[in-house]
Formats: structure tokens, sequence, C-alpha cells
């Protein structure tokens, strides 16, 4: 896919071009839920002619688990007994509201190929594939990828937007990230590299749109502020940078870390938010973006949302030990076994600091800019959820400020680090006085709205503003 036309696609979403997805289009609601449901039937049908050995020849059913817009993961069961079961993902040529728009079916191949690399080396944090299989609906070329199932099975977002995280997670996503990083691979250094144009294209479509805000009178939050007090051409070098980075061939990336594409163990009472499940398991998951990339990124991503959630519990008047205990694992881990690999203190440097850059382009480009995954940071209703954006938005450009802009200035490990928390206590801070502003009580924990509704947030809603009907799409447009 070319630059232009993802631009093209992204203009479609935050409605500069609105008609195109209004429901006066050609797709209706009754055509969406048709074709949703034809595809669960062959992905059902396909799955029973396969005989997967532990389906054996039952009667099977299927649940959507997420998707609709260029995918669909299920969970393929025997009718009669819903716990033997497979996960399928369902990848399609063309979206589905926008025929225009083509994904390259190499990327689902792809994904098999890397789980089966990954679950040779991390067996227990990624699950085995079972087979990537070429089908066909209405006359359109697709792939359907086929794994174990795995007992963990809940997104790992859903522990931060409780504000309590089992704090044996962390050291195994270290462990996961940090091997994946260091694996000597057979792989050109073009491996999956048309996934890379949406990205670029996104972040080229945010850096144009950014820089327009440099040239506006009045502002409306701290973000845009703070973007006129650096200035167009400064900004405009720290975005460019960052994209630039993206070309960076250092290892094999999961490229798409953040913790809702881990999945952990479903807690035993969604009413007891400090209880886990007995072996905290962790599997990471949606590998079809993974590259050879720059390798500050994975760990970037899975910070990301969790210094959200510190902004977001802070507005309710918590500081939540268990997210802080999380990142400070996380980084000091995944630092541990990277130098046990052979990197010195000066590598980590270099590779700490393109953390925080990449920390900082989720929070500035998906938090702030595309504002999608608000209600997953503790935070309910607009005004609250709308100070986190900002936050989010702020505290990113900062963070890509520091790892960007003056790449003459080499940092140790230690002042990064301190420049980093500093930068999250200034945000949790000003939450904490906004708290206190409203004079209110703390109010009691309780389970994520996301675990309550049995809502998956997946990379199609990250980065595509994904949903489920052509309702949901025009209500998400409506309130950009």
């Amino acid at each position: 896919m070319q630059y232009e036309s993802y631009n093209n696609l992204l203009k479609i979403i935050l409605q500069i071009e609105y008609k195109y997805v209004n429901m006066s289009s050609s797709i209706s609601t009754q055509d969406f839920t048709e074709d949703k449901d034809a595809k669960k039937k062959l992905v059902i049908e396909t799955i029973a002619k396969e005989s997967i050995p532990h389906l054996g020849n039952s009667t099977l059913d299927a649940t959507i688990l997420s998707g609709g817009i260029t995918n669909y993961a299920y969970k393929v069961y025997v009718a009669d007994d819903p716990d033997i079961c497979v996960f399928a993902k369902l990848s399609f040529e063309y979206a589905l509201w926008s025929p225009d728009t083509h994904h390259d079916l190499q990327r689902t191949v792809n994904e098999y190929e890397m789980q089966k690399l990954m679950s040779n080396h991390v067996p227990d944090c990624v699950v085995k594939p079972l087979v990537c299989l070429d089908v066909q609906h209405n006359d359109q070329k697709a792939k359907l990828l086929i794994t174990e199932w795995s007992k963990a099975s809940e997104q790992f977002g859903n522990q931060f937007a409780d504000g309590a995280v089992d704090e044996r997670i962390a050291p195994k996503l270290a462990d996961t990230l940090a091997k994946l990083h260091n694996i000597k691979h057979d792989f050109d250094d073009d491996f999956n590299e048309q996934v890379k144009p949406a990205m670029v294209g996104l972040l080229q479509f945010v850096k144009s749109t950014t820089g327009e805000v440099c040239s506006k009178e009045t502002t409306k939050d701290r973000t845009e502020g703070y973007c006129k007090e650096v200035g167009k051409e400064a900004l405009l070098k720290i975005l460019q940078a960052n994209i630039d980075n993206l070309d960076q061939r250092d290892c094999l990336i999961h490229s798409d870390a953040h913790v809702f594409n881990i999945l952990v163990e479903s807690k035993p009472s969604i009413a007891e938010l400090k209880q886990f499940g007995p072996e905290g398991l962790i599997v990471l998951c949606d590998w079809e973006t993974a590259i050879v990339g720059p390798i500050g990124k994975d760990i970037g991503g899975a910070i990301a949302a969790p210094v959200g959630c510190l902004v977001g519990h802070m507005l309710n008047g918590y500081r939540e030990e268990s997210i802080d205990k999380y990142i400070t694992t996380l980084l000091d881990d995944y630092t541990s076994k990277m130098m046990e690999a052979g990197k010195t203190q000066e590598e980590m440097a270099v590779i700490f600091r393109n953390i925080l850059g990449w920390c900082g382009m989720v929070q500035y480009v998906v938090f702030h800019f595309l504002g999608v995954q608000l209600d997953a940071f503790g935070v309910e209703g607009d005004e609250l959820q709308a100070f986190v954006r900002d936050s989010m938005g702020i505290l990113g450009l900062k963070l890509m400020k520091v790892a960007y802009e003056d790449t003459d200035q080499v940092y140790t490990m230690d002042t990064l680090k301190t420049i980093f928390n500093n930068l999250v206590d200034q945000e949790v801070a000003l939450a904490e006085t906004n708290f206190a502003s409203r004079k209110r009580k703390m109010l009691t924990r309780k389970s994520s709205l996301l675990r309550m509704q049995n809502r998956r947030i997946s990379d199609a809603s990250t980065f595509l503003l994904s949903v489920n009907s052509l309702e949901g799409i025009e209500e998400s447009l409506l309130n950009l």
C-alpha cells in the first residue's frame, strides 16, 4: 500500500471525507451482518474439513472474539464441549467498507512463521501455530491462521484498567522480548516489509496535521500549547526522526507489543481485583506486524498504556503501585537480560532512549491524536478521559523530544530513567491536583468496564478505529 492511499483511508476514518462511511453508502447494516455470519460459517467449515487432531470429527461452533474490518478472530470449539477448542484468525485482502484499500495476505503467512519460531524459543509465552490455509470468500482471497488455544485468554490491559497488576507478568514479558531481540534469524532484513507503509502513512499524516497545530492562534489544550512552544520546525524534525527510526534494522521485533496484545489468565473473580490466575500465564499474540526493526519499539509499546493508567487512576485518587512496579520491573529485567546477552551499558542507554521515543509515539499518536483506548485508563466520563488524552499528548511529545531532538547528546541509562520518571511524575501530580480540586472522595476500585462488558480491544481498533458495525463507525466519527 502506498503512503498516499493510506493517508486517504485515514481521512475517511477521521471524518475528513466522512461521506464514504456514511450510512447512505452502498454497505448496509444488514449486508455487514450477513457478511459476518458468512465468514464465521466459512471458518467453521474449513476447520472441520482440516480434521484438526484434538477437535476430532465433532460438530463445531465459533465465537467471534474481535475484528471486523480487515480480519476476524474466533474461538472455534466442539459444540457440546467448548473447552475443546482452537484459535482462528481470518484475514482479508480488502477492508469491508473500503474495497480500494488492499492488505497483503503475506502478513498472515509471516505471522504463522513468527509464531512457529517463537513457540520454539519461549513455548510458554507464545501459542503454537497449527496451520495457515488459503481460503476464498465471495471470490476474494483470504488466509486462515489456526493455533492452539491458550489458557491465558484475557487481555493484560484489563489489569491496568483495574489498577491491580499481576507482578509475575513483567519478568516473563521481559524475558520473551529479550529472547526475540537476540535471535540470530534467517529472515531477510525486509521480512514482512509490506506492513510498514500503513505504519508510515499514519505517522506521516500525524506529522502533517501536527505541523498545522503550530500555526493556530488559540490552543485547545496543553498538548497544542506545547506544540507551539516547541515550534513547527523543531516539532516536524522530531516526528520525522521517529518515522525514520522505523527503518532501523536492529533485530526481529514484534512491533506491536502493547498490553492488549498480551494475554493472561482470567481473574477468578471480577470483584476481587487483586486475585489472579494460579499460574501467572502470559502469551504474546498478534504477530502479523513483526518486522526487522528498531529494538526499542517493543518495550516502548509495552509501557505506554500503563503510564496512561497511572494518570487515570490518580484522577480517582490512587497512585497504583502495582503499575509502577510493572513498569520498573519490565525495564530493569529487560536491561538485565540484554546485558547478559552481551549488550554494554552504552548500548543499553541507546536502546533505552529509543524505548522512550516509541513509548511517546504510542501516547501521542494512538491515545492523543486518534483518541482510542481512552476507556481503558480506569476513568469514566468525557471530562476525565479528555484529561488523560491531553496528558498522553504532551507526555508523548516530551518523550519523543528526549529521544530524537539532539542525537549528539549522550545520555547514561540512569539519566534517561530519571528523565522518564520525572516526566511521568509530573503528569501524575497534575492528575492528583485535578482530583483534589474536584473535592471528591476516592472512588471504590472496581473491575474495568472492558472486563465487565466482555469487550476486547483489537489492533484494528487501535490503528484503524475498527468497530463491529457501520453504526459504530458513524458513532466513532461523530465523537472525534
